[in-house]
């Protein structure tokens, strides 16, 4: 028997000691509900975990941003369905001063009318926020940038290129005011020729057969943008025209594909180029200066600048690039076209049921638009739900202790420990028995 080393203690205490480790885990897994605790419990199910847990808080914030735009989107659109059912207002209005049973004084009262609902159009889309921002007045829209401060970018489409365009050829004529028939009508909205009539009362044929007409007043002449000669073409930062590899290996000029085709509106200033592929812009010019007749009816060339950027971009995913852009164009009285609407004279009246058919067609492709964002972010919710869904059950697979097992462990630790503590002194009492030999 030896005294100076008691190695069924020491045996003892060590068993002892690792129970008791492994009672305390137990004890601390039951209180927490973790299986992981700690980096040492699993060091790489703490990182796949710890990147799960990171997502899965991305995907929840993911999943609010995408609710705001939806908020967004139905604060615009429900402005736009009271801007929709003014212009069906303003477009009662028009066809009732159409009509020929109408005076002078009737038709000016139909005028207060329009005018007011005009100035209610810009009132609201200029004051429709969300979170302090402004959402009808072209902030979250495409941004284009000119060279020329006569030319402003209005808007483009989706498809149109990123990058430098160059256009010029654009001089001011005059045309003559016609009405809704496309006859030339004088400052009264009276038609300028009437039809001659010979001493019959019939009317008067040229060799043609044709009416001759005789002018009896002044038509009205308006300033108008000329686009006989312009040249439009997409070009690099140099100022060159881009150049596209087809698929036979031929080098053309960009502006081969984009094949422009411009249009003026009725306004006199406002320039849509399009082309293939759905290709749109819309350019703005101030001809206010302008006459004419040369030279000062020449308006300068222009480097247009189409950035990309501009639309609220919002962050519906848990990862960068993850993002949907939210196109929401200017809406006033001017981008829509109605701006001039007169209702005062019966062919003033009836050019304006067609611009605020325009118009009604306007805001219905805008309200489309916005229709088709919420439906995307609705869905996008929807998806981001399922997946945070299924991510927390990953992640709870991981991280989450199974209760009845590790009650069954701490049980059998639990008893490990006190029938170590117990061997354990009975193992310190073992040396005390080399006494005996010395009596």
């Amino acid at each position: 028997m030896k005294i100076n080393y008691n190695m069924s203690a020491i045996i003892a205490n060590d068993k002892l000691a690792k129970t008791d480790t492994a009672l305390s885990t137990s004890i601390e897994k039951l209180s927490s509900g973790y299986k992981i605790n700690h980096a040492k419990d699993s060091p790489s199910g703490i990182a796949i975990a710890k990147k799960m847990h990171d997502q899965i808080r991305g995907l929840n914030r993911a999943a609010q941003n995408a609710s705001d735009g939806i908020s967004v989107i139905e604060t615009a659109e429900g402005t736009l369905s009271e801007v929709q059912d003014m212009l069906q207002r303003m477009n009662e209005l028009a066809i009732k001063g159409s009509t020929g049973t109408l005076s002078d004084s009737d038709r000016q009262t139909l005028q207060d009318e329009v005018d007011q609902l005009r100035d209610e159009i810009d009132r609201i889309a200029g004051s429709t926020e969300f979170n302090g921002n402004v959402l009808l007045d072209g902030t979250f829209d495409l941004k284009g940038y000119t060279s020329n401060p006569d030319v402003k970018v209005e808007s483009y489409s989706d498809q149109a290129r990123i990058g430098n365009y160059y256009i010029e050829g654009i001089t001011v004529t005059e045309i003559e005011k016609v009405d809704a028939d496309g006859n030339p009508i004088d400052e009264n909205g009276l038609p300028v020729y009437e039809q001659k009539l010979d001493e019959n009362g019939e009317p008067v044929l040229d060799a043609n057969g044709k009416p001759v007409m005789n002018q009896i007043s002044e038509p009205v002449m308006i300033k108008t943008l000329d686009t006989t000669n312009v040249i439009f073409k997409p070009v690099d930062a140099s100022g060159n025209p881009v150049q596209i590899t087809l698929p036979s290996g031929k080098q053309v000029d960009a502006l081969d594909i984009v094949n422009p085709k411009c249009t003026v509106a009725e306004d006199g200033y406002t320039l849509t180029v399009t082309g293939d592929n759905q290709f749109s812009m819309t350019l703005t010019f101030d001809i206010s200066d302008k006459d004419a007749v040369p030279p000062n009816n020449t308006i300068n060339p222009a480097n247009i600048e189409l950035t990309g950027i501009g639309a609220m971009t919002m962050q519906i995913g848990a990862n960068e690039g993850q993002t949907l852009d939210i196109r929401i164009p200017t809406v006033s009285s001017k981008t829509l076209g109605i701006h001039q609407v007169d209702v005062t004279k019966k062919e003033d009246a009836r050019l304006s049921i067609n611009r605020i058919s325009n118009a009604l067609d306007t805001i219905s492709s805008i309200r489309s638009r916005l229709g088709a964002y919420q439906n995307r972010l609705e869905s996008s919710v929807s998806s981001l739900d399922v997946t945070e869904e299924n991510m927390t059950s990953a992640y709870s697979r991981i991280m989450d202790v199974n209760m009845a097992e590790e009650m069954t462990e701490y049980t059998k630790n639990q008893v490990l420990v006190q029938a170590g503590t117990s061997m354990l002194a009975q193992a310190n009492e073992r040396p005390s028995q080399v006494l005996q030999l010395l009596q």
